[in-house]
């Protein structure tokens, strides 16, 4: 392989409202490196999987931090032509920014590398998936890890039972 790309994977899950940044922007990171003898001449094209519909991502490579209607850093017809070049084991710091603006949902974006020269062949792939719940989902979260529970107690005629894990029918 030509490129390395550490990590090729980066999940992040906020809660919206936890704090002033949550919830509007997240910033994610990846190395992408040379690992061939020769110089490379890269093109990258950001793809997103999906996203809310107002969701909107942003990449920002070693020339340059493009606007959201950006999707290449090589495209003639909008008037981008910016490969990054990379030396033999050079590297460089890859950036990818949600915006959420608040609203919750699930977001993945890929960035697809390729040649300049050899445009038809994918030489490495970096995906950022984000995850933006909010305080009710997050408290069902954080009670899914509790063990059961019966109220009232003490029981005088009736109870109930919370928490039970899935599947459960015999107590």
């Amino acid at each position: 392989s030509v490129l390395s790309i550490e990590p090729n994977m980066v999940r992040q899950q906020l809660t919206t409202g936890s704090a002033s940044s949550q919830g509007q922007e997240e910033v994610m990171k990846v190395v992408v490196s040379n690992t061939s003898g020769r110089t490379l001449r890269l093109r990258w094209d950001k793809n997103v999987v999906y996203q809310p519909y107002v969701w909107e991502s942003q990449v920002c490579d070693k020339e340059a931090s493009y606007p959201p209607d950006i999707s290449s850093n090589y495209d003639p017809l909008q008037g981008v032509t910016e490969p990054v070049v990379l030396s033999p084991g050079e590297s460089f710091d890859l950036f990818v920014t949600i915006s959420a603006f608040n609203v919750k949902g699930q977001g993945k974006v890929e960035v697809l590398f390729r040649e300049i020269d050899r445009p038809e062949t994918v030489i490495g792939t970096a995906s950022f998936q984000l995850n933006l719940i909010d305080a009710d989902d997050r408290a069902r979260i954080n009670r899914a890890g509790e063990r059961p529970t019966v109220y009232p107690n003490p029981v005088h005629d009736r109870f109930f039972l919370t928490n039970l894990p899935p599947g459960t029918d015999r107590i």
